[in-house]
């Protein structure tokens, strides 16, 4: 009984870390979205890595077709298909989905008033995103410290990741309607893919070297693309005019 609580209280304390972030960015609105909306766009997020799992593991199987039992783990895989998985493959298939889902799902059916929506809209995504992997990393850890180190290092690294990469692209989505320049959605996408994959490169590296240079390169990155979201955000609520995407 105790063994299926602490199980329960673990995967609860995994969302913690996005929750924080949601408030934090709900704070950010001066005209925050329905409280409804955002947890229903939460949920699309958490959603969302069904189908990631499955095209990454696509992907792998295209790469290395006899794969195996090794079929979650990327220990056994050759270094190319390693390389290919972790710094275009993941970032590529994960920022698709997130962003995507906002453009072509939630931004048909769902009116905005403020450019910055799409922006909140794409945090969103991205922190229910980042609370289903967090939740999938914690279940392997054996002890509550080990639980408290793991999201207290997710909360400041993957999870923030995730929002802020996403949110970037979001700003670029908004760009292009305000300018009917689908371009801009595009260069979004891409940049987003970019920062997701020198994140994953420097969390590469630290893996194999420890804590020292790329540890403050991914703390550096992280605070930038942060400060580039907050700079974003302020820019799309001054701006006043009224964005509507129209059913194709």
């Amino acid at each position: 009984m105790f063994f299926y609580s602490s199980k329960l209280l673990v995967a609860v304390a995994a969302f913690v870390p996005s929750l924080l972030w949601l408030i934090f960015y709900y704070r950010e609105d001066k005209h925050p979205e329905p409280k409804g909306l955002l947890v229903k766009i939460f949920f699309w997020g958490i959603l969302l890595a069904a189908p990631a799992l499955l095209l990454e593991l696509g992907f792998r199987f295209v790469l290395e077709p006899s794969f195996g039992r090794s079929l979650f783990s990327l220990s056994s895989a050759p270094q190319l298909t390693l390389l290919l998985l972790i710094f275009f493959i993941g970032p590529l298939v994960e920022e698709a989905l997130k962003i995507g889902i906002v453009y072509f799902n939630l931004l048909k059916k769902t009116f905005f008033d403020e450019p910055s929506d799409v922006m909140i809209y794409c945090v969103v995504v991205g922190l229910g995103f980042a609370g289903i992997e967090n939740l999938l990393s914690v279940l392997q850890e054996q002890t509550l410290k080990g639980v408290f180190l793991l999201l207290s290092f997710r909360f400041v690294s993957s999870t923030l990741l995730h929002a802020s990469a996403t949110a970037i692209a979001g700003y670029w989505v908004a760009k292009s309607l305000q300018k009917s320049n689908k371009f801009l959605a595009w260069f979004g996408f891409l940049l987003a893919t970019i920062l997701h994959s020198c994140y994953n490169y420097f969390i590469y590296q630290q893996g194999i070297e420890g804590p020292g240079l790329f540890t403050l390169a991914t703390f550096f990155l992280l605070l930038l693309m942060t400060l580039t979201v907050l700079s974003q955000f302020r820019r799309l609520e001054n701006k006043s005019s009224t964005c509507e995407l129209k059913n194709n």
